[in-house]
């Protein structure tokens, strides 16, 4: 199974008692296939959400939906309620059935704070999907009803997550990028145990960044400390072959000496061999001077 399904089946497992039933369900339905007098059915790839859905619908209304396997390619599940009265039942109870019917997104159902996380639940179980972090941090709901997508991405501001959006083949796409908004996302809707998973690749990723930083930061000092060794050679080779290096002041001849005789050791290294006490910046001076003069 993908990660996406994995954190599907840990929200499935879960008991979601009283009001947060009628809440989750309602999420589910909303955003499915189809939400009218014309019908009601929802559509899926992902089985375990599939039976889920059924047995919301039944335990909230006593009504049994209908769940058949269709698919070419690969499998997928539609969970429809057929009978008109059972359709009118569900509208009625959800606010979307007569002359007065809500139009966008009936807050009362969820109405206290707990409800709220099960309608977000539901709405992660119908049209939610989220990326194995080992590979990527993407999380989104992809929404078919457009005009549901600007009070449902403030329903989430709300609950204090950061969504973006866009859209993608006629759909609004309400995503986050940021691996810690996805874990809270995941915290809200019920899913502890993929939040504390992504919790930690977060942690080792994090982790080996820093590490390639420090290794790259460490490459580039050796390489640029080799290269300064190899002017600073080439410079008193030169000021040797036509004999000026011996007709340098003291403390540049000094230089000289300690880098002839330790070809490779850095700057800091140098200092602590040289016998009068010199600073790292004043050595360095010293060899941009015995360079400048061999390049004259």
């Amino acid at each position: 199974m993908s990660f996406s399904q994995d954190v599907k089946s840990e929200l499935c497992a879960q008991r979601t008692a009283g009001c947060c039933r009628y809440a989750e369900c309602y999420g589910m339905l909303l955003f499915g296939r189809s939400f009218s007098m014309g019908g009601i059915s929802w559509l899926s790839s992902d089985k375990n959400s599939a039976e889920h859905l059924k047995s919301l619908i039944y335990s909230c209304f006593s009504v049994v939906a209908s769940l058949s396997e269709g698919g070419v390619k690969k499998p997928t599940y539609l969970v429809s309620v057929d009978r008109e009265n059972d359709i009118k039942k569900i509208l009625i109870h959800y606010g979307h059935y007569g002359n007065h019917a809500v139009e966008g997104l009936n807050h009362s159902v969820f109405a206290k704070e707990c409800c709220t996380e099960a309608f977000i639940r539901g709405a992660f179980l119908s049209c939610g999907s989220v990326c194995n972090p080992e590979n990527d941090f993407h999380a989104e709901f992809a929404l078919k009803r457009p005009e549901l997508a600007e009070e449902f991405e403030d329903l989430l501001k709300a609950r204090g997550l950061n969504p973006k959006t866009s859209l993608r083949a006629g759909k609004k796409i309400i995503y986050f990028k940021n691996g810690g908004d996805i874990e809270d996302l995941l915290t809200v809707i019920g899913a502890t145990m993929h939040s504390l998973e992504l919790m930690n690749v977060q942690i080792y990723k994090d982790m080996r960044n820093k590490t390639n930083r420090i290794k790259n930061c460490d490459n580039g000092n050796i390489a640029k400390t080799v290269k300064a060794s190899m002017e600073q050679r080439e410079a008193i080779e030169k000021l040797k072959k036509s004999g000026a290096l011996y007709t340098l002041p003291e403390e540049l001849y000094e230089a000289a000496m300690l880098r002839i005789e330790h070809p490779e050791a850095p700057l800091s290294e140098l200092c602590i061999i040289a016998e009068n006490k010199i600073t790292r910046s004043g050595l360095n001076h010293r060899f941009k001077r015995i360079v400048e003069i061999a390049n004259m």
